[in-house]
C-alpha cells in the first residue's frame, strides 16, 4: 500500500483503480501492485470467514474470487508471522525476510 501511495497518491478505491488501469498486470507495474493489494485484502477476508463459523465459510467457498483455501491461509499466516517478526525484531536483523536474494514473505 505504501508503494502504491508513493506512485499514485491516495486512491479512493484500489479495486476500481486495479480494474481501470490499462495493459497487463505485472509485478513491475502499478496495475500489478494494485491487483496484489486487492487480492491480499480478499485473502484476509476469506481467511477470517473460513475461521469464523460454518455459515461464513460456506459463503466464501462459493465466492468466485476465492483462489484456494490454502492460499488464503498462507497469506494470512504469512502476514501474521511477518508482523510478529517485525515486532520482535523491528530491523529484521534476526528474522530476515530475504534468502538467496528472494523475499521469504510475498504479499
Amino acid at each position: 500500500m505504501k508503494e502504491l501511495l508513493q506512485k499514485m497518491g491516495f486512491q479512493k478505491s484500489v479495486r476500481e483503480l486495479a480494474l481501470a488501469l490499462p495493459g497487463p498486470s505485472t509485478i513491475e507495474n502499478v496495475s500489478g501492485l494494485a491487483n496484489r493489494i486487492v487480492n491480499n485484502h480478499f485473502d484476509f477476508g476469506a481467511f477470517r470467514a473460513l475461521t469464523h463459523d460454518v455459515n461464513s465459510a460456506k459463503a466464501v467457498v462459493h465466492d468466485p474470487l476465492l483462489e484456494s483455501i490454502g492460499h488464503a491461509h498462507q497469506i494470512a499466516y504469512g502476514n501474521n508471522v511477518l508482523v510478529l517478526a517485525a515486532t520482535a525484531d523491528p530491523d529484521l536483523r534476526c528474522c530476515s525476510t530475504r534468502k538467496n536474494g528472494r523475499s521469504l514473505f510475498v504479499f
